[in-house]
C-alpha cells in the first residue's frame, strides 16, 4: 500500500474543515500554553522555597559554626594544660617526698614514745616491787 499525498482524503478539504482543524490546534496550543505557564509558576515557587530553605540552612550552619568556635575558645589550650600538668606533677612529687620524710620521723617518734612508755612501766613495776 502506498501512501497518498493527500493524507487519505477523498476530497479537497473545504474552508470549514480547515477552520475546524485550526480551531482544534489553537485550543491544543492554548491548553499547552496554560500547562507551560503553570509549570513555570510551580518551578519558580519551588525555586523560591528552595532558596528560603537554603538561607535558613546557611543561617543555622553559621550559628552552629559560631557556637563551636565559642566552645573551642573555652577549651583549655594544649600548652597551658601541659604547664599546669607538669606543675601539679611537681607538687605531687614534693608531697610524696615530704610525706615519706614525715612517715620516717613519725615512726622514730612512735618508737621513742614506746621506749619511754616501756621504761616508765618497768620503773613503776620495780618501785612497786622494791618499794615494800
Amino acid at each position: 500500500m502506498t501512501e497518498k499525498p493527500d493524507n487519505g482524503r477523498t476530497h479537497e478539504p473545504n474552508l470549514r474543515e480547515i477552520t475546524k482543524e485550526l480551531d482544534g490546534l489553537r485550543g491544543l496550543m492554548n491548553e499547552r500554553d496554560r500547562w507551560y505557564t503553570e509549570r513555570d509558576k510551580w518551578a519558580k515557587d519551588a525555586v523560591a522555597v528552595a532558596e528560603a530553605n537554603s538561607d535558613k540552612w546557611r543561617a543555622n550552619a553559621n550559628e552552629w559554626r559560631e557556637s563551636m568556635k565559642d566552645r573551642e575558645e573555652k577549651f583549655a589550650q594544649q600548652a597551658w594544660v601541659r604547664t599546669e600538668l607538669s606543675s601539679v606533677q611537681r607538687e605531687i612529687a614534693g608531697l610524696r617526698e615530704s610525706r615519706s620524710e614525715g612517715v620516717g620521723g613519725k615512726a622514730a617518734l612512735a618508737a621513742l614514745g614506746g621506749l619511754i612508755g616501756l621504761l616508765l612501766g618497768v620503773g613503776a613495776f620495780l618501785l612497786k616491787f622494791w618499794g615494800r
